[in-house]
């Protein structure tokens, strides 16, 4: 899907599924889904949804949106999906994260 942004600065929304193979033990998993991701797309596209659809014994079957056509600029201020930031507090009530 193309789309213009504030400057009139054309970009697309894409939409892609992959395969990774199962980390072992899924130790490090964060990690390894990171580095398929990065396998997966090219330089000037960022990386706005990731969720792993399905799971098997041999690997993860993996969904990823992302934007492409951003200048450098506007690509530089963007924070990784995949930064991992521990909340301060538990609530086993709510959850709002997929996994």
């Amino acid at each position: 899907m193309l789309t213009r942004i504030a400057n009139d600065q054309p970009i697309s929304l894409l939409g892609r599924d992959f395969e990774v193979t199962a980390a072992e033990g899924h130790q490090g998993l964060l990690m390894h889904l990171q580095k398929a991701c990065e396998r997966n797309i090219g330089s000037d596209v960022v990386p706005t949804r990731f969720a792993v659809a399905s799971t098997t014994a041999s690997g993860y079957h993996c969904e990823l949106g992302s934007i492409s056509g951003l200048s450098e600029s506007a690509r530089a201020p963007i924070d990784s999906i995949f930064e991992f930031h521990r909340r301060p507090t538990e609530n086993t009530q709510q959850f709002n994260v997929v996994w």
